[in-house]
């Protein structure tokens, strides 16, 4: 799928180059400039596509076009030439050495990126995991703010004053709780921002559970 993906850049690639070579040759006569275009063009092709076969397609269509178009007697294939398997050679470990390297750049950068969105992710689900669980423990002390000054107010005249404290006291404890608990919800707000750390600290144990005791 990847070759014949490539396919159509791999024929622009060489006409282009093929139509370059014949303009260059035709002004200077020299088959290395051409070679140099083709090799050329054969980076460019390993540069912008990640198929290995479309690169070895190309090197061998430049090497064989080269000996055939370009190379004393024209038109007509001969690799007897002296130095001419090193050149086929050259050519094709250029295209296969260049595609690789190209290849596994294009991969690291695809690596990063899925990297960086999975740290995303996991920073966005740990955000709204925390939200919820906040969210639904603001709950509990405006459920029982909203209870105490409903009894308050409906039974104020039957309460005694210690009654009455006990209640505002209720009142003014879950207050500072749910004040606490949207500072903390606006420092998870924070999360987005990438230099914000979180900074822990060692706690007693037994207060943790006291606290959580007494909550309950």
């Amino acid at each position: 799928f990847n070759t014949l993906h490539t396919l159509p850049i791999t024929v622009a690639c060489m006409a282009v180059a093929t139509l370059t070579a014949n303009a260059i040759f035709h002004l200077s006569g020299n088959a290395i400039n051409v070679s140099i275009i083709y090799i050329l063009a054969i980076l460019l092709h390993a540069r912008y596509t990640k198929c290995y076969s479309a690169g070895i397609i190309a090197s061998l269509y430049s090497v064989f076009w080269v000996n055939y178009a370009y190379t004393y007697p024209y038109m007509t294939l001969n690799f007897t030439l002296s130095g001419y398997p090193l050149t086929f050679v050259g050519m094709t470990f250029i295209s296969c050495f260049t595609s690789s390297i190209c290849i596994i750049s294009k991969q690291s950068v695809q690596i990063q990126e899925k990297d960086r969105m999975l740290m995303q992710a996991e920073k966005e689900t740990m955000r709204a995991n925390l939200l919820r669980a906040m969210s639904h423990d603001l709950r509990t002390p405006l459920t029982t703010i909203i209870g105490s000054s409903a009894a308050y107010l409906e039974q104020e005249n039957e309460m005694s004053p210690e009654e009455k404290r006990k209640l505002i006291h209720n009142i003014e404890e879950d207050a500072q709780w749910l004040l606490n608990m949207v500072e903390n919800l606006l420092s998870v707000t924070r999360i987005r921002v990438e230099d914000t750390h979180v900074n822990t600290s060692p706690e007693p144990l037994e207060e943790v559970v006291a606290e959580a005791v007494q909550r309950f």
